[in-house]
């Protein structure tokens, strides 16, 4: 993807930068820490603070269950609709259960 966008040269250049497991891990982490608080911001900017929220429990290709919640608001006089956070359900999948995890 590098050489498409960067060229060949530059490809090389960030081939020699080391990224662990642990970095790479961290990094995608503190992205969706990110996003969700931008998505949030938003939300506590739009003229109402009124949202829609819509959860989906899935399970993953190793079975793990996981929760993914999104929500629709309005902000800057446009509907938006944005992933607001995808999380793991340790337990059981039981709307309780969901609850817990929505509210924390």
């Amino acid at each position: 993807m590098v050489k498409l966008v960067l060229e060949e040269s530059n490809a090389y250049k960030i081939q020699q930068i080391y990224f662990s497991n642990d970095r790479v891990t961290r990094r995608i982490i503190e992205m969706a820490a990110d996003i969700m608080e931008q998505v949030v911001q938003e939300i506590n900017l739009s003229p109402t603070s009124m949202f829609a929220a819509q959860l989906d429990e899935s399970t993953n290709e190793s079975s793990c269950a996981q929760l993914l919640v999104f929500v629709r608001y309005v902000f800057l006089h446009e509907i938006k609709d944005e992933s607001l956070f995808c999380i793991l359900l340790e337990t059981a999948t039981k709307a309780l259960d969901v609850m817990e995890k929505l509210t924390e």
